[in-house]
């Protein structure tokens, strides 16, 4: 494959997983190739240090308004300052005006990658995209997971789209397996309303009702108005759920609890529970978005049959029932199959591929 130069498109480098998807990537790519990252939004503290970005160069679109048609131009400016081969774009909201300035630009390589499942906005937007479907034919979507490729395919047929599961570095840290007779789960992750971390205090305060001695760390920030997301739980007192804030040694709560537990109704493919899989932590979760191409119930964790709160207590429950052996298994088959499927040098490859099309 010939050297190329990508160019990484993003509103910020905050901590979340598509940004430190975007980043990991781009340290992988970055090795035989020349990237460049470009963010709306300059970096603060609470972002991913730049520390942790190696070999690209960032810019900064400093000129970016929200709503204004002169965006268009600065992209085009942008791609014709940079002269890139690939354009990889990771945020919908910039979607729009970067399409439009694509279609000065035959010569290069457009990519979208989808890090959600279908909402309201993406429909908005790619209903746009598919009046315009003859223009689109320049622009790769790469879904993350082969359910969200088939709910974007059966909605936007006209349009092209692909799938490459995310990857990512695997996480070093050797887990502490605990034999107390007392569950510890984690949850991970911002206070975003569809992570409903409030569902999961509420399933292990349950748990600890009906004798079930059960502890539920819950690692995350919650920058909603007013922390509204983290007063629901804290004004409850449980007795044994510790919201800890915002961590930078998210390995060594991944090592020291018996599961990760996701309770949302809305995901793509979650990097925590990459990060999960590589240390070998069993994974209980709803069944959304890309989840199920993750985690196979009994196989390498357990999945609700729904995203209420009873199916989620019963997925608990049955996880609770197994045998150390079983639990076990369960941990080697999570190391395995990210080995095999999840780790990022499989992940930069298929994108080099793509971008070499």
């Amino acid at each position: 494959m010939s050297q190329l130069k990508i160019l990484q498109i993003t509103k910020s480098l905050a901590n979340g997983g598509a940004e430190k998807f975007l980043v990991e990537l781009s340290n992988n790519l970055s090795i035989n190739n020349t990237v460049v990252i470009c963010t709306l939004e300059p970096n603060e503290a609470w972002m991913i240090p730049p520390m942790q970005i190696k070999n690209s160069t960032q810019v900064v679109l400093k000129k970016y308004h929200k709503l204004n048609p002169l965006n268009i131009w600065q992209f085009v400016k942008l791609f014709r300052d940079q002269k890139p081969n690939v354009v990889h774009v990771h945020a919908l909201l910039l979607f729009n005006y970067i399409f439009i300035a694509s279609l000065f630009f035959k010569n290069i390589k457009f990519v979208h990658t989808i890090h959600n499942d279908i909402t309201p906005a993406y429909k908005k937007v790619y209903k746009k995209i598919v009046a315009l479907h003859i223009f689109a034919k320049y622009w790769s979507h790469v879904c993350i997971s082969k359910e969200i490729n088939q709910n974007f395919k059966e909605s936007f047929s006209v349009l092209n789209f692909t799938t490459i599961d995310n990857g990512i570095i695997p996480l070093a840290g050797n887990r502490q397996i605990k034999n107390n007779n007392k569950l510890n789960l984690l949850c991970i992750g911002n206070y975003s309303d569809f992570k409903r971390f409030d569902l999961a205090a509420e399933v292990a305060d349950q748990l600890n009702n009906n004798g079930i001695k059960t502890e539920l760390t819950i690692v995350g920030e919650d920058r909603t108005p007013g922390r509204v997301n983290w007063q629901k739980i804290s004004s409850k007192n449980y007795a044994h759920v510790y919201q800890v804030g915002s961590k930078s040694n998210v390995s060594e709560f991944l090592c020291i609890c018996d599961a990760l537990l996701l309770t949302s109704s809305m995901e793509g493919m979650p990097l925590i529970i990459l990060e999960a899989m590589s240390l070998g932590l069993p994974i209980i979760s709803t069944p959304v978005g890309g989840i199920p191409s993750l985690v196979q119930d009994g196989i390498n964790g357990t999945l609700s049959e729904s995203i209420q709160l009873e199916a989620i207590y019963d997925a608990v429950c049955r996880f609770y029932a197994y045998s150390a052996e079983q639990k076990e298994h369960i941990a080697k088959n999570n190391v395995s199959k990210f080995n095999e499927k999840f780790h990022m040098r499989i992940c930069a490859h298929n994108y080099l591929q793509l971008f070499n099309q």
